[in-house]
């Protein structure tokens, strides 16, 4: 293995020990990927195939409603997994976009790959379950606070869940995320 996957292994470990033959399977099918600050990985209609393992940057993935207005669904950082998860299970073209908030570099992998490893070893089916499980809990933290807590509540909790992004984004794209005006 010519690439340096360490910090996606190290990750994964954080879920469930790795059987090396697994690891080994897992890691063929990865792929190093960089972009520029500003470009997409995924835009709006298409119909994704990959995630993405975020090992150095950050992106925002977001919508835009018919008016021009974007709302921002999500924030992805170091050491964590993006993509539009629900459109791939859905096999259907996604409606949001995922943009580089800064240069970034990202381990990709396919999603339809990723299924058919499901099937041949526990330990695939075990991370896959444990990474859903994590997405299942923020979404769900994030449904909660938008129905129980006002804006400026909002604000003050995000400030202190994500204190290293306040300096790396503008406050148009946090009020965006909040569901705010700036």
């Amino acid at each position: 293995m010519t690439q340096d996957f360490s910090a996606f292994k190290k990750k994964l470990t954080e879920y469930s020990s790795i059987p090396e033959d697994c690891w080994l399977e897992f890691a063929s099918h990865l792929k190093v990927e960089e972009y520029k600050k500003g470009e997409h990985l995924v835009r709006a209609g298409d119909r994704p195939r990959t995630l993405y393992f975020i090992e150095k940057g950050f992106v925002r993935s977001y919508f835009v409603d018919p008016d021009g207005k974007e709302f921002i669904k999500a924030f992805f950082k170091d050491g964590e997994v993006a993509g539009p998860y629900t459109e791939m299970l859905l096999n259907e073209a996604t409606q949001v976009s995922i943009e580089a908030l800064e240069d970034l570099r990202v381990f990709s992998f396919d999603f339809f790959v990723l299924q058919k490893l499901y099937t041949k070893n526990i330990w695939f089916s075990e991370i896959g379950r444990k990474i859903c499980e994590q997405y299942i809990i923020v979404k769900e933290q994030r449904i909660f606070e938008f129905l129980h807590f006002d804006a400026a509540e909002r604000y003050k909790r995000f400030i202190a869940d994500n204190p290293e992004l306040i300096k790396r984004l503008p406050q148009y794209q946090i009020a965006a995320y909040l569901g705010i005006s700036p």
